[in-house]
């Protein structure tokens, strides 16, 4: 049977200097001297790993702000929309066309209940009440 090699861990990683930016090497000194340079490389090297961006706060808030100003610029244009229509004509299929000179859907809607002002003679009664609907009124 074959062995498996097993890999030791080295206990400490060098990491040369002389091709470090100024920048770079004071952060990370000053990670050292706070002794969280090897927590702090930890981490980068996990979100590497998962390719996982590092949360940025001022680039999260610039996108909601982004987000904000899509959804009050699409509110707007909605409002001028209802705003435009609470003061449209009457709509176009109550009004007579130039095709059908009788306005169609008027008149369908009208033919049983009758002009307003107009006396109603029929005295014949259609439909009931149950003794539920004299229960509990609506208004």
């Amino acid at each position: 049977m074959g062995r498996t090699k097993k890999i030791e861990k080295q206990t400490v990683f060098g990491l040369r200097t002389d091709h470090m930016s100024e920048k770079v090497y004071n952060h990370l000194e000053k990670k050292a001297r706070s002794k969280r340079l090897a927590s702090y490389i930890i981490q980068l090297v996990e979100q590497d790993l998962t390719k996982q961006e590092p949360f940025n706060a001022k680039d999260e808030l610039m996108e909601v702000a982004r987000n904000q100003e899509h959804m009050m610029k699409a509110m707007e244009q909605l409002t001028r929309k209802i705003s435009l229509l609470q003061v449209a004509p009457v709509s176009t299929v109550l009004m007579p066309n130039q095709e059908n000179t009788t306005p169609s859907l008027e008149n369908d809607l009208l033919k049983d209940v009758g002009r307003m002002g107009q006396l109603i003679t029929n005295t014949t009664i259609t439909g009931s009440l149950d003794d539920d609907d004299l229960e509990d009124p609506d208004f």
